[in-house]
């Protein structure tokens, strides 16, 4: 019947228009006779030139988007940058480590706050430079402990040593997630060989199972930030190195210029004559001053 006397048929003229007709949508007619816009067809409320999926009714602007999916449901033109920094979270294939903080993307500013902003894997590391940790302690000789170095911060906030790199002549290491966070004026020691270093009861920050240092002859160690070296020291056979006691950086030399610089020299250095048993050594304290 006509909707002129009750009907439901919106144009009793037309037999393609009716209650029960297919909609064509955007022509301009309502067809089905529902008085909704022909504008609109997955009835979400945004007509199609503003709808990016007309199909879809979870797709429209102010829908939430679902991150990632491949699928625009807000229709803003992005599923790959949650944070709206400019750079595709990883999670889409992007290179943003926390997609979650605009802060945080590659080669951004990297503050001292334990995040690591600039997504280098180094938390902190802007103000990373020359002599902001240091060697201050080598067992690198056979010891009941198994080998071990200790470093020492000289960092004015707390120094989270994960991403860093360890590097020898012939071994790279970079220091995992679980590496320790040091405080300023800490030492860490970190070991060769876990058993043997908790069967002589020696305290490891961390473990380096696979031991990059040679142990007899010369070898070298980087300690660095991404390709900036914190310290490096070099060796050789000549070096006052025996088996069971620890060389020792004399103390003097941290509170002098340079640290990093001046612990180059042999002359820095002395064996350990103090400490407990099985080696001598000073591993996690400050070093007596050399004689």
């Amino acid at each position: 019947e006509s909707a002129a006397i009750g009907g439901p048929d919106c144009d009793d003229l037309d037999p393609d228009i009716g209650p029960h007709a297919s909609e064509h949508w955007y022509d301009g007619v309502d067809q089905d006779c529902d008085g909704a816009d022909d504008d609109d067809a997955d009835g979400d409320g945004s007509p199609v030139d503003e709808d990016c999926d007309d199909d879809d009714p979870d797709s429209h602007p102010g829908a939430a988007e679902q991150w990632y999916d491949g699928v625009d449901q807000d229709c803003d033109g992005n599923d790959s940058d949650a944070d709206g920094d400019g750079i595709f979270g990883t999670a889409a294939g992007g290179v943003d480590c926390d997609d979650d903080d605009p802060d945080s993307y590659p080669g951004a500013p990297d503050p001292d706050d334990g995040v690591d902003q600039d997504c280098d894997g180094i938390p902190d590391d802007d103000s990373l430079g020359p002599g902001s940790l240091v060697l201050t302690e080598l067992q690198l000789r056979a010891a009941p402990e198994g080998p071990w170095i200790e470093l020492w911060s000289a960092h004015s906030s707390d120094r989270p040593l994960a991403g860093l790199t360890l590097r020898s002549d012939t071994a790279t290491r970079v220091l995992p997630a679980n590496a320790p966070v040091l405080a300023p004026g800490a030492h860490a020691v970190i070991c060769g060989d876990a058993a043997a270093a908790a069967a002589a009861g020696l305290s490891c920050a961390l473990v380096l199972e696979d031991w990059p240092w040679a142990p007899t002859g010369g070898d070298a160690i980087q300690i660095q930030a991404d390709l900036r070296t914190l310290d490096s020291l070099r060796w050789s056979a000549s070096w006052p190195l025996s088996d069971a006691v620890a060389l020792q950086l004399d103390p003097a030399v941290l509170a002098g210029p340079s640290p990093d610089a001046a612990n180059d020299s042999v002359g820095a250095w002395c064996p350990a004559s103090t400490g407990g048993a099985p080696s001598l050594g000073t591993p996690g304290a400050a070093n007596p001053p050399c004689p």
